[in-house]
Order: structure tokens, then sequence, then C-alpha cells
């Protein structure tokens, strides 16, 4: 497993990138966390929470502030606080906390979910209440362990650690005044929830510069699924976010800047309603008989293995809980199974 940081990369003025990669053989995956400098400075995220990988964090914070002392500046991480509660952007704190003594601020709901493994294991890879009474009472016991095994197993291998020390509260609204290399920098904390249910992006409106989290990804869209997502938050972030005055750029947390916010957004929001507009459509052609999960998903990626259409399949069914909720379409049971129909 790779764990060694490269140095921060200056990635707009007053602002640090560091980007984490994790390797299980053939598969990569990386996150970036910000730091942003000062007197009270801070990181936004905290990445993956190995050992080696969190120590390597704490020693390139470390470096920065050397760099800064070496160059008559203020490049210090006093604080540190995470877009949202999912493993891979707050699994660092804990080590943050203890090996860099730094302040972790974080809203009431972001709090809960960071500092306890049982709400934790709660709220990840949680089924639909839609599809919750699918299948035997046996098979879903036993599908109910395996789920817990698999948690288990994925905390351990990833790392995912939870928070001890004290929490700052944070509340949504709230500028962060960093004081560094750009003195009249004010970050606005903006919730943006859709993707998690706690999700947090911080905007500097003179720089025209959004710490976006994983609201606007560069060259996928946001994955999405239950229990923590919502459809009709998602699209209201987005729209929240293209309408910020002077948007210039998004910093995501994982790939590139990007620098076209705008019309990006505005593919992510036509794309998502299309989505809506297929299962829809997918459903009203099955007529009274309806469609059940497993043949969308199947309709939807008919040639992707059996692990990546569970991966990629929680938008369906979140989109499934927005169409039931809004009344354009029902749900049954019929063998064990739950089926859906055009109202």
């Amino acid at each position: 497993m790779t764990d060694l940081l490269p140095a921060p990369v200056l990635a707009a003025p007053g602002l640090f990138r560091i980007t984490q990669t994790l390797t299980f053989g053939s598969f990569r995956f990386s996150a970036n966390q910000y730091a942003v400098p000062g007197e009270n400075g801070f990181l936004f995220d905290a990445g993956f929470g190995r050992k080696k990988m969190t120590r390597s964090l704490a020693k390139r914070l470390t470096g920065l502030a050397a760099r800064g002392r070496r160059q008559g500046q203020c490049l210090d991480i006093k604080r540190v606080l995470v877009s949202h509660s999912h493993w891979d952007h707050f699994s660092g704190l804990k080590a943050l906390q203890e090996q860099s003594g730094l302040t972790v601020l974080a809203t009431p709901a972001q709090s809960r979910v960071m500092a306890s493994r049982r709400v934790f294991c709660r709220t990840f890879w949680a089924r639909s209440p839609l599809l919750d009474r699918q299948g035997s009472r046996f098979s879903r016991t036993l599908s109910g362990i395996r789920l817990q095994l698999s948690r288990a197993l994925f905390i351990r291998l990833a790392g995912v650690d939870f928070t001890k020390g004290t929490l700052q509260i944070l509340n949504p609204g709230e500028r962060l005044f960093p004081k560094g290399p750009d003195p009249d920098a004010a970050w606005q904390v903006i919730p943006v929830p859709g993707h998690c249910d706690d999700d947090i992006a911080l905007y500097n409106e003179k720089r025209g510069v959004l710490l976006g989290g994983d609201l606007v990804l560069p060259g996928v869209t946001t994955w999405l699924g239950p229990p923590r997502s919502d459809l009709v938050s998602y699209l209201q972030s987005l729209e929240r976010v293209r309408d910020l005055p002077g948007l210039k750029t998004v910093f995501p947390a994982h790939g590139r800047p990007v620098t076209d916010p705008v019309p990006l957004i505005n593919k992510r929001l036509e794309h998502r309603h299309q989505r809506t507009g297929q299962l829809l459509e997918m459903i009203r052609s099955a007529g009274g008989s309806g469609l059940d999960f497993d043949s969308l998903v199947k309709a939807v990626y008919p040639n992707l293995p059996r692990f990546k259409k569970s991966l990629f399949s929680g938008w369906i069914a979140v989109t499934l809980a927005h169409l039931a909720d809004t009344g354009r379409i029902r749900h049954f049971s019929r063998a064990g199974r739950v089926f859906f129909s055009v109202v």
C-alpha cells in the first residue's frame, strides 16, 4: 500500500493541496486535503486513517509551518474540519488530534458519526428503507450478518478511526479567518447536503474559490446512495453553489480543480434529471407488473461485474425513494421482492 505523501502544492493564494493515495493491487483511490495556513490556519478534510499515512500527513503539516518560518510567513495549521462524515474524509482526525494537537471543528451532525463506530456502521453500506422488506426473514438475517462482517473488515483494512477528543462546534454560515498569507481571506461555511446529509463546503468569495468536498467532481458524477443521500437536497446544493457570487474555481476532495464550475454544475444537474426520467420511463414501460430493484440495475448496467453494480447503483435506490415520496411511483411486494410501478 502506498502511504507516503507528496509535498503540499500551492493550489491558490493561501491554499495548499495535499493528496493521499491508497493502493490495493490495481485499485487506486486518492483524496485531497486542503491546508489554509495562518495564525488560525486550518486543514479541510483529514483523509485516511492508516497509521503511516496519518504520520506522513502530520509531518507534511509540520514541514509547511517550518517553510513559513524560513520565508518569514505564518504557515501554521491549528485546526481541522471535514466536508462530511464519510470514512475517507474523517478517518485521520484522531491521529491529527494526537500527533499535531489540532483542534477539531465539526457540525453537531458530523460529530455524532465521527465519534462513534456504532453510529458510523448504521450509516455505512446500509440498504434503502424501500428494500428492507425484500426477501424472506432468513435471507434478510443472513444479508444483515454479511453486511456486519463486511463493515468490520472494511473498517480494519481502510484504517477507519474515530475521534475521541473534544470537538469545537461549527455552525452553518460561520466564517473562518486563518490570518495567513491571504490576510483578508474569510471562508464561509456553507451547508451542501445531498451526497451526505452533513456535507459542508467552504467559500472564499474574495478569491471565488470553493472547497467543495464531494459535491462537484471533475471527471465523474457524485456518488449517491442510501441511507444518507437525498436527491432533492443534492440538486438544491448544486444550484446553491452554482449561484455563489463570483465563483471561479472548485477544489474537490477527489481529482483536479474545476476551473469552469458553472457549466459543469449545469451538466451535472441535467444528467441527474435525465437519469430520473430514464428510471421513470423504465417503470412505466413495465406496466402494472412493475420492475424490481435488481431488474432496474441490470437494465441500467447490463455488463458491469456484480461488485461494481452494487457500488454504482446507489443512485437508483435514492431516485426510487424520491419518485415514491413525490407520488410518481408506488411500491408493492410480490414473491418476497419489492416492485415499483407508476401511479
